[in-house]
Formats: C-alpha cells, structure tokens, sequence
C-alpha cells in the first residue's frame, strides 16, 4: 500500500511599504539669526594680558615650526591665498597690517575685535601673515560683517505649501508558480499472525 501526501505552497499578495509625504517647511517662517553672544550676562574678573615683544628679532631666521612640518614644501602645492578663514579663538587686535572682519563674541557680546589674551591674535597673523618677496600677497578682506541678516521672503499668511512630488507606488512582484512537494511512504506491515495452540499427545 502506498500512500502520497501532497503539498502546495502559494505566495499570498502582500502590502508594499511606501514612504511618507516629507512635510514642507517655509523659510520665511524661520526666525533668522541673531548675532553671536552670551546665554547670560558676563564681565571680566581679570586684567587683560600684556604680551612680550622681541627688540629687533633675527625674522631671517626660519620658525622651527616651519622646519618641523615642511612648510616651504607644502607652499609648492598651495599657499591658501584669499580664502577666508574664521578663527575661533579669543578673538583679533585689528591692526593695518592684518585684514580681518567683524565677527561675534560668544563671551562678551561684541563683535570679536577685541583680544584680552593676545592668542587669538597670534593665530590670525599666522594665518593672514604677509609674505617676503617670493609670494603674492593676500586679496584684502570685503568690509562686510561675517554674520549679515540673512535675506529671506516675507512669509505669506495663508499660503498653500508647495506641492511634493511623490513617486508612483512600485507593483509588487507576480507571485512564485505553485510547487508540488511528493511523499512516498512505505507501505505498512502485514498484521501478526495468531497464535496456533499446541498439539496434545493422545
């Protein structure tokens, strides 16, 4: 006797996950920016530092910083001449020979012309140091503040957002062909035969 099972498995249709609509967000409803300061009102406890001035330095002497980390060769490949670049620090003493622009104060409120500690002072003349002879000078700074308000439309009460393109929903894949799973199984043993009595002497 031979019995067979038979399976089939069918893919049932299921649901295509789309994305959301972004939402659309007006610029001109975004307060703009203020300019830099304190969360709280600061003041100064200390007086500022005076730095140390060298009387007539030997400035034909290279820097070990500069041996140190190559600089003469790096100025073959790029010498950073007219990027602007903000300094982060304790701010810059304006001085004629060193262009900066206005920037913020985070401490004091003010607009970062004003170096208590020199350091920041320092690292700006560093960065907009003029050079000797063998290299252009740097473009001269635009008079223009670093944090300008920025230009933004006027916002427009009652005005529908902009629409959002939404891409058509993806058809879901055609479901896989129905598979067919065959079990053959053995056929059962035969049932025990009885028992036969034992034979008697007569």
């Amino acid at each position: 006797m031979t019995a067979a099972v038979t399976l089939v498995a069918l893919a049932a249709n299921t649901p295509v996950a789309l994305a959301i609509t972004p939402p659309a967000v007006d610029p001109g409803m975004v307060p703009p920016d203020g300019p830099p300061r304190s969360d709280q009102p600061m003041r100064r406890a200390n007086s500022c530092s005076t730095p140390i001035t060298v009387r007539n330095p030997d400035v034909a002497q290279m820097a070990p910083g500069f041996n140190l980390l190559n600089i003469t060769k790096a100025w073959q490949y790029s010498t950073g001449n007219g990027v602007p670049v903000a300094v982060i620090d304790t701010g810059v003493t304006p001085n004629p020979r060193l262009p900066v622009v206005p920037g913020g104060d985070y401490i004091m409120g003010e607009d970062g012309l004003s170096d208590c500690d020199a350091h920041g002072t320092i690292v700006s003349s560093i960065i907009g140091a003029a050079p000797q002879g063998i290299l252009p000078m740097p473009r001269p700074m635009p008079a223009t503040p670093a944090f300008p308000p920025p230009a933004a439309p006027p916002p427009v009460v009652g005005a529908p957002p902009p629409p959002v393109e939404v891409p058509p929903p993806v058809a879901p894949p055609p479901p896989p062909p129905p598979v067919t799973i065959t079990q053959v199984l053995p056929p059962p043993p035969p049932p025990p035969q009885p028992a036969q009595p034992p034979h008697r002497r007569r």
